[in-house]
């Protein structure tokens, strides 16, 4: 068709030839007609017809049935991405005009939904590519989108609705599901209070990706076991008996909201289908079960078994808006399928279970860990039982266990065995009872905290049943691992502090048994704060703060003349009830007008003086009638602060104060010291009988080394299922390693990264390596280990492994991303800069692949975050779009870097960082 002809058929429908509707409407007539197209982009070409008027006239004639077919749409879309890639300007200043007003840009980008919606509704057609093109166009128009402050709520809610119907119906790209879904993020922002529930119950829906999976995020994505293998570790490690560098904090596998938000963040960074995401879970979770050993084995198992189900269907539906579609039978049915199908990995967790430490009497062969997956998830009505029938017949006479079916129904099975008229130690049959059997974890969780035991024991302030409880907790590690994983251990510590707090021995009948039952819940806090790696000074919960400052300073010794008030008072009279040869004992009304905590902090103090006043004349009768008080539960309760203060006062005196070590040897060697103690005191302990100084003292006193050496041990080593090899649990901050501390921690990475080239589940313990070198020496330290790994291709697990390090949030310790944008990263360009050509480009990618990667991934825990807890807390020190502008501004002032300008070119380049964002092309532009 000639320019004549053209024209001549322009007139001949009624319209001017100088407006592009007229060649427009010609394509209804002729679809797809090249010559009509090579008209178009001549116009263009020469300046004759600008970019952004044809995309948005374009746009508006789609709205036109008459020229709904994919040979025509598809050749306006490759024109307009033509003209924009070919112009390369960003897309603010090409499709787009830049003295458009945010609401045209909104109303094109709007035009431009309705094209992505007709691109998937027409006929596929195999010469054409409609849906590809229509989505790359609809992505440079999301980048356009800047502010969205000015959009009435009811145009934002028509727009999230049509989104949501997007996302939900249609198979969308990888990418642009992405995009999108960032995008709802900001319309729910605009949307008013009153429909913003509407738009979160949207917002469930939407994000229900159906079963198709869509084109990968990187290398072998749809079976990525890096990023949920790290991220399982984390959780797991935050109760592990191993080790206890994060046990308890907040982002652990039993703090609820916390450790959804974290799943659901990594879930939508991945851009998995739910399918895929179920899948990849479990299968992660069963080749880190598969991976362990020793005590962890049956931890592993707890966790695959008895807390992953738990997440995934949380009956408050947190999951189900975060992650959605964890109330889709369907998913779970073929989830379950793809997990089955890892024959080998089953097998091999059956032999690793094989393995795990006997502690039970029933030496019957469990069922293989498929079975038990298949009952939890039937126990747990998030499978049908028909359906597990069909895959293993046999479910239903495994699900007829007398011991799960009774705790499943109320608990009240499990309960009766934890009343204070069972004792403790008859209690370590149901101990590995319990911790043997995943699917009677939660409900015996709810025991104490869900159906308001622990917390109702603290109101009614009933001591014997409160102390029973803290006993089991402080005597059998196992006991806190399990209720770790489904609650937060301070929660628990609070109920414990706060109860001594306010119960006064004062209206007691019975003051001896009511002290030496604050004992225990004295003990539990002491050694779950320890345990836990708690660095908390005070608890809240319920709108209550309780300082428990004092349980971290019952060691110290006072002068006697700087004490003051009730401290002066209990000093006087408990030195003269204990160690004044006229004194007739302990009697009740000293243990009504002292208040335990004031007690703890003065008992260190009071034997300390005892000593310097008996002890000079060697084995004292009076100070040792004294100390057998401490042996007994009236007071046994305090050593811990004692027993650490005469090892301070041993070192002090560099091991020749016989006295105080015949004391210490008495309280130690006491059949009823609490195991506590020793677990709290044990590596002291250990040090001063290992050490050749104190050799020559010990012997002098006669101290039984080797029994002494024993109560440690195994009061520190894990006593469900621990081994002459483990290590005490107070150990050294890297004890898994060995040599100095730098070449520990650079161990750790190399390990993490060697795992993630095996195909294995990697660890990598980011608390621990940051306990004993400073953050900025750490991430150098991994981005050389990183670049190493990159030169020979591996940038991919680089990019997993470096994006779990910097944007897992880690209470108490320093947010580990913006200090590697804002002090690191400058170092890495500069000496960049000096690098070789295949050296720097190795670099840069590097560097724009864990920026990029990085800052996506805490943009999505944000929202993640926010919609599961409804809290805009900043989880990494900044917000993702504070560190996002501070990095533009690191950039922009490098003009004479060509590494800064290749990454910013780079960056730039990346649709998916200029739609999540867009304030970054916009801000560069200034």
């Amino acid at each position: 068709m000639s320019l004549a002809d053209l024209t001549r058929n322009s007139f001949q429908n009624g319209l001017p030839s100088v407006k592009v509707n007229s060649v427009l409407v010609l394509f209804r007539s002729y679809p797809g007609d090249p010559d009509l197209l090579g008209y178009l982009k001549r116009a263009i070409q020469e300046g004759l017809l600008s970019l952004p008027v044809f995309v948005a006239t374009f746009l508006q004639a789609v709205r036109s049935p008459d020229l709904h077919t994919p040979a025509t749409l598809d050749s306006f879309c490759r024109t307009a991405l033509d003209a924009h890639y070919k112009s390369g300007l960003p897309p603010l200043g090409s499709i787009v005009r830049f003295g458009d007003s945010p609401m045209a840009v909104f109303n094109i980008l709007q035009d431009g939904l309705f094209l992505l919606r007709t691109a998937h509704s027409l006929s596929i057609s195999h010469f054409h590519q409609l849906p590809t093109s229509a989505s790359e166009l609809v992505i440079l128009l999301l980048s356009c989108v800047r502010d969205l402050s000015f959009v009435p709520p009811a145009q934002a809610m028509v727009v999230f609705a049509d989104v949501t119907d997007l996302l939900q119906n249609f198979r969308l790209n990888a990418e642009l599901r992405q995009v999108l879904e960032t995008f709802m993020i900001s319309l729910n922002l605009v949307i008013g209070d009153d429909a913003k529930a509407v738009g979160e119950a949207q917002l469930m829906h939407s994000i229900q990706l159906g079963f198709e999976k869509h084109e990968p995020v990187g290398p072998n994505s749809e079976a990525d076991i890096i990023s949920i293998g790290l991220l399982l570790h984390h959780l797991v490690r935050s109760i592990g008996p191993l080790v206890v560098s994060y046990r308890g904090h907040c982002f652990g596998s039993g703090t609820g909201h916390d450790s959804i938000a974290l799943l659901a963040g990594l879930y939508r960074w991945a851009a998995w289908t739910p399918l895929t995401f179920y899948t990849q879970l479990f299968v992660s979770a069963l080749t880190c079960l598969s991976q362990s050993a020793g005590g962890n084995i049956l931890l592993w198992k707890a966790f695959v078994l008895g807390r992953v189900r738990v997440l995934l269907g949380d009956s408050t539906q947190t999951a189900q808006i975060a992650i959605a579609s964890a109330s889709d039978t369907r998913i779970r049915k073929c989830s379950v399928n793809s997990v089955l199908q890892h024959t080998e990995l089953i097998m091999h967790c059956d032999h690793t279970i094989a393995q795990a430490p006997n502690t039970s009497s029933d030496s019957q062969q469990p069922p293989s860990i498929a079975v038990e997956l298949m009952r939890q998830l039937v126990l747990s009505e998030l499978l049908d039982l028909s359906f597990a029938t069909q895959i293993n017949p046999n479910i239903p006479n495994i699900l007829a266990s007398r011991f799960s079916t009774e705790a499943q129904d109320a608990g009240s099975y499990l309960e009766g065995k934890i009343f204070p008229d069972h004792d403790v130690a008859e209690f370590r049959i149901w101990r590995d009872k319990i911790w043997r059997d995943p699917s009677v974890h939660g409900a015996f969780s709810e025991i104490f905290m869900k159906l308001q035991r622990f917390s109702s024991l603290t109101t009614s302030l009933d001591v014997e049943g409160l102390s029973h409880l803290c006993k089991l907790l402080y005597t059998y590690d196992s006991i806190m691992d399990i209720l770790a994983f489904h609650i937060r251990i301070p929660t628990l510590i609070f109920h414990a502090v706060s109860f001594l707090e306010d119960y006064d021995c004062e209206t007691v009948g019975d003051p001896q048994t009511a002290m030496s039952h604050l004992g225990d819940v004295v003990l539990f806090a002491q050694y779950a704060i320890v345990r836990s790696k708690l660095d908390y000074t005070s608890f809240t919960s319920m709108g209550r703060t309780v300082s428990a400052r004092y349980l971290r300073s019952t060691d110290v010794i006072h002068a006697i003349d700087r004490l003051e008030g009730q401290e002066s008072v209990a000093f006087t009279a408990w030195s003269k009830a204990l160690f004044d040869s006229n004194s007739e004992g302990i009697d009740d009304n000293i243990l009504r007008s002292t208040h335990p905590k004031i007690l703890l902090r003065t008992c260190a103090t009071i034997i300390s003086n005892a000593i310097r006043s008996h002890g000079p004349r060697g084995n004292d009768e009076v100070l040792m009638n004294g100390i057998s008080y401490f042996t007994g539960p009236l007071l046994s309760w305090t050593l811990v602060g004692v027993v650490r203060a005469l090892l301070t006062e041993l070192e002090r005196t560099r091991y020749s104060s016989q006295p105080h070590l015949e004391v210490l040897k008495t309280l130690l060697m006491s059949s009823s010291c609490p195991r506590p103690v020793f677990a709290l005191c044990g590596p002291r302990v250990l040090s001063l009988i290992t050490n050749p100084k104190a050799k020559p003292l010990l012997v002098g006193v006669g101290l039984d080394v080797a029994t002494l050496s024993k109560y440690v041990m195994d009061a520190c080593r894990l006593e469900y299922g621990g081994s002459a090899e483990n290590k005490p649990f107070l150990g050294t901050p890297l004890g898994i390693f060995q040599g100095p501390l730098q070449e520990q921690a650079k161990q750790a990475i190399k390990t993490a990264i060697g795992s993630s080239r095996s195909a294995k589940a990697p660890d990598l313990d980011v608390e621990r390596c940051l306990k004993v070198i400073t953050p900025v020496t750490f991430l150098n330290m991994l981005w050389a280990e990183l670049v190493m790994s990159a030169t020979v291709g591996d940038v991919e697990i680089c990019r997993r492994i470096a994006t779990y390090v910097l944007t897992i949030p880690r209470p108490n310790l320093p947010p580990l991303l913006p200090i590697f944008l804002h002090n690191v990263l400058p170092a890495l360009l500069m000496a960049a800069d000096h690098q070789q050509a295949t050296d720097q480009s190795i670099s840069i990618d590097l560097m724009v692949a864990i920026m990029s990667s990085a800052l996506s991934a805490t943009l999505h825990l944000e929202w993640a975050y926010h919609m599961v807890s409804h809290d805009r807390q900043i989880l990494l020190g900044q917000t993702s779009t504070a560190m996002v502008r501070r990095v533009i501004q690191d950039l922009r002032i490098r003009t004479n870097s060509q590494a800064s300008k290749t990454m910013t070119q780079r960056l730039a380049a990346s649709q998916t960082f200029a739609t999540n964002f867009p304030m970054f092309l916009g801000d560069l532009a200034i």
